[in-house]
């Protein structure tokens, strides 16, 4: 994964994914990101998000999450 550099470096940058599961590629673009773009806001945005283990009531249930890195577990882990 690379990072075009532009004429101008952006502010702010919205990825957008069509589904998210653990989050891995979300974060890998944000890291890569955040290394060409240090000052610049990054955030994420998926469509679908999977849920394993739960009992889906409702197809539309937006939420706010965060992604994290275990470096110990060598994993992303997404909450929700």
């Amino acid at each position: 994964m690379s990072v075009a550099r532009p004429l101008f470096a952006p502010h702010r940058i919205t990825l957008v994914d069509d589904i998210i599961t653990k989050g891995a590629t979300l974060l890998a673009a944000a890291s890569r990101l955040a290394e060409a773009f240090p000052s610049c806001e990054i955030r994420a945005f998926a469509v679908i998000r999977t849920m394993t283990r739960i009992e889906i009531d409702r197809i539309l249930a937006p939420c706010v999450g965060v992604i994290t890195y275990n470096d110990s577990a060598d994993s992303s882990r997404r909450d929700p």
